[in-house]
């Protein structure tokens, strides 16, 4: 259900990493640590994306980002967080970002 609910944030970056960044495996919608579901997970490098919609501002969606955000940090993940604002207009910036950590 999630893969078919893919924002357009979340499709315009996974089609720039995938162009960009050839020599990496980039998985949409995957799941991470059994029990999350990462927007874009490079299982190679321990690293989640999330591509952040308006929804993340709240206060209770925020405490459940940095929980979770934790519990893979504990299991040797990054996560890299951007607004679907950012991804869309300045992809660029978050190639670079997400280049510059690999």
């Amino acid at each position: 259900i999630l893969r078919k609910r893919i924002t357009p944030a979340e499709k315009r970056l996974e089609q720039q990493l995938k162009l960009k960044l050839p020599d990496w495996v980039f998985e949409s919608q995957a799941v991470v640590a059994g029990r999350f579901i990462a927007d874009i997970l490079c299982r190679k490098a321990m690293l989640v994306i999330e591509c952040d919609g308006s929804i993340h501002r709240l206060h209770r969606v925020k405490k459940k980002d940095e929980y979770r955000t934790g519990v893979l940090s504990r299991l040797g993940y990054t996560v890299l967080r951007f607004t679907n604002r950012e991804v869309l207009t300045n992809c660029v910036e978050v190639l670079s970002t997400i280049s510059n950590y690999l």
